[in-house]
């Protein structure tokens, strides 16, 4: 054995049996270009000891043709190196050792291990032909760029943690995670049948992921991928098993292969967009319960086949989106012994021409597919209660018939409300399909719960005006290893098993009422917790007094009489208690029935209530029968119709002429129809017809009669509204001998069109001169078209002399400007001034070339040149062509570079900028975190590691 405190050498040969042991510093001449260490035979080793340093500079290693040599590194040395790669070798770093260099490169089927928070920090870390590299115990590798290619493998263990810009896998490359540890990188790319394995709670956190050519993704045991961007699989397999996760913005898959396995429920959270693309003969498989969540779907099968195993039809839909684009969902293949499920619901409508006959859409919000589809439907309660409506399915917050509530995860507790105002049941048969006969659920009134992912606790708390039912599965389906608790309570009570309570709860096998326990019919045994018929069979409601039984209602035909139950035969209704309604000539009186005297059927305290119907027109007036006349109508205490000419005051009928003399028919206390000669007025009144009026000859459209209007073709409401030809028609009357000389066309209504150069003047009613400019107007002041010599600007005749200075050529009609000349723009025909900065323009201020000293920026703008700095060359109208150094080019105009840049582009002025800010914000964040959790996983930051690699 050798033993040495400082080595300086030019190489090192190690042969059999030869140790290092290093107790302090081993320097090997790091001025000199050293090319090999060689391990000439099999178990030879470097050991460093603790507090050692091991520094190399420059070297490449090629140790030995066995991976039995080694470096171990004991207790907390250090090991410095600049571009290693080790052949057939193993590294072994223990116990917080730290390895800090450039580049190191594992080859030749080399091994290495991490043990006990050791670190591993470098830019390039490459581990080829078939070498195996493992990391333990908090132990940590920090690099820019990792290769793993060849078949070889990286395996992380017990909070482990690698963080990097970029990872690449390659050519049957495999990395591992196990048991809390975690990736945190940029780019993490696999390629060429490359596999990635995540098991017992791994965790990547990554911007980007790019999977592709025959690579495989596996995620088990609650895993979980955080993507900050974006996910794309193409030709590999996707695997997910017990409850792993994947968060990202925007996934693209086209997977060979993809499967779910869980019974757990949210595998996908998608903030943007998910693209799924299924094809060929490739295969997605789903078993148990796991669902994919995203604001935007877009499906599209070219083929393919799903598989669904193991999987409840109350399960949420394996795609829950906001909005969706589903295209050739006829193209998919579905096996016929696959049960309905759930597959796609968006809240926004579902648009499929093409939807295969194995799947079918439920309020054009829900794609299920399967074999014997029916239309029951699910309602998953987001969180652990129903309150505000807090349902995944948008339709479930609307009344819908044959439902259930599922919980979506596994809740220890849920709380169900419902509110059934009117006190409305319905007692016909539902048609919502029956659950499995394990599925656990609890009903009530016409909800049921699924219980099947409650593991201890439910309350159902109903509103209603009437008692409801409630039954339960649990009583006979539950086993000792689960038990939950149903605790329910109502304003008007629960019917169970034929027994009424207000407040109680169930747990396995046991029914506790606690407040108000009634039976519906029979008694409340509290012993036996049931209800039991009453001893008196015809009874049907007890209860006991000093352990005597007391009826409270009788069976039909009973009645009750002193708390004994007696048959009638004169009773027509009974309520078990007493007489409603007796048979025809009796009455009421003290609870039982006895013959009538005189017309009264029902009467109480003396006063009738019902009359006889044997008489047609009997009514009861305060308590006394009374025959009313010309009744068409009536109920037992009012008229409700008389007949033709009479009205009702709710006891009589009356007649009309009682409103007016004149009235003929009423409705109420109002007149309907007067008298012949009559009219009714505005005021419901009837008064004379202006038809009977003297002189009144002239009968308009609407019937009414006035005097004649000279000269009037047609009079409403007597007013005339068209005079006879000739006539036009001014404040209501017809002037004759109408004339105008410049009307062009005429009517009884007056001049329709003046000739050229005049215009219809409304307050004149006559055809007015225009302007002496104007070949045709509107008015005095707006002008239509110009005489010749002229043009239109603005409703204005100007002379083309006006345009000499602006015009370039005239219009081929010889009015207004065909083309203007530079620094004038055109308006129509007329030619303006452009904006002083301007050499052309096509506006005002909307420059096409710029005057002489100015230049035009990227928004269109004409600048002066004075302001734009750091040109090399003369500046033009166009800008710059050429920046000095120190100054970047953009647009024609020049920007100033970052300092201690010589030359630059504006993408690495914005690089840069991005990776200095990303970078401080990076360094001032370290400091001050200790734990940083991630789901049940836990990323231990370690504080005396100063470098920390960002950016390309």
């Amino acid at each position: 054995m050798e033993y040495r405190n400082e080595v300086h050498e030019q190489s090192i040969n190690c042969s059999s049996n030869t140790w290092y042991l290093l107790d302090s510093t081993l320097k090997i001449n790091p001025y000199v270009n050293i090319d090999i260490i060689n391990f000439k035979t099999e178990r030879s080793s470097l050991i460093c000891k603790p507090n050692s340093n091991l520094i190399v500079t420059g070297i490449f290693y090629s140790l030995g043709n066995s991976s039995k040599n080694n470096l171990i590194f004991e207790t907390g040395p250090r090991f410095s190196f600049n571009d290693l790669t080790l052949v057939f070798m193993t590294l072994i770093l223990n116990d917080m050792s730290t390895a800090i260099g450039y580049s190191f490169s594992f080859t030749g089927t080399c091994k290495g291990t991490l043990e006990g928070s050791s670190i591993f920090n470098m830019d390039v870390l490459k581990i080829e032909q078939a070498s195996n590299l493992k990391t333990y115990n908090s132990s940590s590798i920090q690099c820019k760029n990792i290769l793993i290619n060849e078949t070889s493998t990286i395996s992380f263990f017990n909070d482990s943690l690698l963080s990097s810009n970029k990872i690449m896998t390659n050519f049957g490359a495999t990395m591992n995670m196990y048991n809390n540890s975690t990736i945190e990188c940029d780019l993490l790319n696999c390629t060429n049948g490359s596999n990635v394995n995540l098991i017992n709670n791994a965790i990547i956190h990554t911007n980007s992921i790019d999977i592709n050519n025959g690579t495989s993704l596996c995620l088990y045991n609650e895993t979980f991928l955080d993507i900050n961007n974006s996910l794309t699989l193409i030709n590999s397999r996707l695997d997910f098993r017990d409850g792993s996760r994947i968060h990202s913005d925007s996934i693209y898959l086209r997977p060979t292969n993809f499967a779910l396995f869980s019974e757990k429920t949210l595998a996908m959270m998608v903030s943007n967009f998910l693209s799924f693309q299924l094809s060929f003969t490739y295969v997605l498989t789903v078993e148990k319960s796991p669902y994919i969540k995203t604001n935007f779907l877009i499906l599209d099968f070219l083929g393919g086949i799903i598989n669904v195993i193991n999987r409840e039809r109350f399960d949420m839909p394996l795609f829950v989106t906001k909005n969706s684009t589903i295209q050739n969902l006829n193209e998919i293949s579905i096996a016929d012994s696959i049960e309905q499920f759930d597959f796609i619901y968006s809240d926004e409508q579902i648009k499929n021409d093409f939807i295969t006959p194995k799947c079918k859409i439920l309020k054009g919000q829900l794609i299920r597919c399967g074999s014997n589809i029916d239309n029951t439907l699910f309602c998953h309660i987001i969180g652990m209660s129903n309150n505000n409506n807090n349902y995944i399915e948008s339709y479930c917050n609307e009344f819908i018939e044959d439902y259930y509530l599922v919980p979506i995860n596994d809740v220890h507790m849920i709380v169900v409300r419902s509110e059934l105002s009117k006190g409305v049941v319905r007692h016909e048969k539902s048609n919502k399909k029956e659950l499995n006969t394990q599925t656990l659920y609890v009903t009530f009134g016409e909800t049921t719960v699924i219980l099947d992912k409650v593991t201890d606790f439910i309350h159902i708390n109903v509103t209603s005006q009437i008692p409801i039912d409630i039954t339960t599965n649990i009583l006979s389906q539950l086993s000792n290893q689960k038990q939950i608790f149903v605790t329910f309570s109502s304003s008007k009570g629960v019917l169970f098993e034929r027994y009424l309570c207000s407040n109680g709860f169930i747990i396995t096998s046991k029914i506790i009422c606690i407040l108000n326990a009634t039976c519906e019919n029979g008694i409340f045994d509290s012993t036996k917790g049931k209800c039991q018929k009453c001893q008196d069979t015809s009874c049907a409601k007890c209860t006991y007094d000093n352990q005597i039984e007391i009826c409270q209602k009788c069976d039909s035909p009973y009645d009750l009489y002193d708390n004994i139950c007696m048959k009638h035969s004169i009773c027509k209704l009974s309520d078990g208690n007493t007489c409603i309604v007796c048979n025809d000539g009796y009455i009421i009186k003290n609870k039982v029935c006895v013959k009538l005297d005189g017309k009264c059927q029902i009467e109480r305290n003396g006063l009738c209530e019902l009359c006889d119907p044997i008489f047609s027109s009997l009514i009861s007036i305060s308590g006394e029968c009374k025959i009313v006349e010309n009744v068409i109508q009536h109920s037992a205490q009012s008229v409700i119709e008389c007949n033709k000419g009479y009205m009702s005051n709710s006891s009589y009928c009356n007649k009309c002429d009682l409103i007016q003399e004149e009235c003929d028919i009423c409705d109420l206390m109002f007149c309907t129809k007067c008298l012949s000669s009559f009219v009714i007025s505005q005021n419901t009144k009837c008064v004379t017809s202006s038809c009977n009026i003297a002189n009144n000859n002239f009968k308009d459209q609407n019937g009414n009669c006035f005097p004649d209007i000279t000269n009037c073709e047609i009079v409403v409401n007597g007013k005339c509204v068209k005079c006879i030809d000739n006539c036009i028609l001014e404040n209501d009357t017809c002037i004759t001998n109408y004339n105008n000389t410049f009307c062009a066309v005429g009517t009884s209504w007056g001049c329709t069109r003046c000739i050229n150069g005049f215009y219809y003047s409304y307050n004149t009613k006559t055809c007015e001169q225009c302007n002496s400019n104007c070949q045709t107007c509107l008015s005095q002041s707006i002008c239509l078209s110009c005489n010749e010599g002229m043009f239109l600007s603005d409703h204005v005749c100007k002379s083309n002399d006006e345009l000499k200075e602006s015009y370039k050529k005239f219009s081929n009609t010889g009015s207004g400007c065909y083309q203007c000349n530079d620094g004038y723009y055109r308006n129509g025909i007329d030619c303006k001034h452009c904006d002083i900065s301007c050499d052309t323009c096509l506006r005002s201020s909307d420059c096409f070339t710029c005057n002489l000293t100015n230049f035009k920026d990227f928004e269109g703008n004409c600048k002066p040149q004075t302001d734009l700095i750091g040109c090399a060359v003369q500046v033009t109208q166009n800008g710059c062509s050429i920046c000095k150094p120190g100054y970047y080019s953009t647009n024609n105009e020049c920007g100033i570079c970052s300092n201690n840049c010589k030359e630059c582009t504006l993408y690495n002025k914005l690089n840069a900028k991005y990776i200095l800010k990303l970078t401080l914000a990076i360094l001032e964040w370290i400091p001050s975190v200790q734990n940083v959790h991630f789901g049940r996983s836990q990323m231990k930051v370690v504080p005396s590691v100063k470098t920390h690699q960002f950016g390309g």
